[in-house]
């Protein structure tokens, strides 16, 4: 957990200022960890896994099982293919600067339920390239 919370603090500390997101949720097993911040739409979950750490978004209007990792967020913002997911210097970069829109992404609003459907399409897109 501690591994986790410096990685937080040292690429995604700007989610904490003014309070904007919350500690929501925290579980630890050996040395992987997964921590839930919550924002008003949108909650972001960072796990680390076998050493590797990895930032998945979710609405807070959408399903609970409405999570989708950064490299999917990447393709819908940019139109480029990501081939990982784990959180490296470019992520969090993207992350931190285009931050506003991915909280966009996951604002509750009428047209919520079409931006989480083209999510879902880019995630089969990827398991088609990934798995034929």
């Amino acid at each position: 957990m501690t591994h986790l919370l410096r990685f937080l603090i040292d690429h995604f500390a700007f989610l904490l200022e003014d309070s904007r997101f919350r500690f929501v949720d925290s579980s630890a097993r050996r040395s992987d960890a997964q921590l839930i911040l919550a924002g008003p739409n949108s909650q972001v979950r960072f796990t680390r896994d076998r050493g590797q750490v990895f930032a998945d978004f979710s609405s807070l209007a959408g399903k609970k099982a409405d999570w989708f990792s950064t490299d999917i967020i990447w393709r819908y913002l940019t139109g480029v293919t990501q081939n990982w997911s784990e959180i490296d210097a470019a992520y969090a970069a993207f992350i931190h600067d285009r931050f506003a829109q991915i909280e966009a992404i996951f604002a509750n609003d009428p047209d919520l339920p079409e931006r989480l459907t083209a999510l879902h399409e880019l995630e089969r897109a990827r398991a088609r390239e990934i798995f034929g």
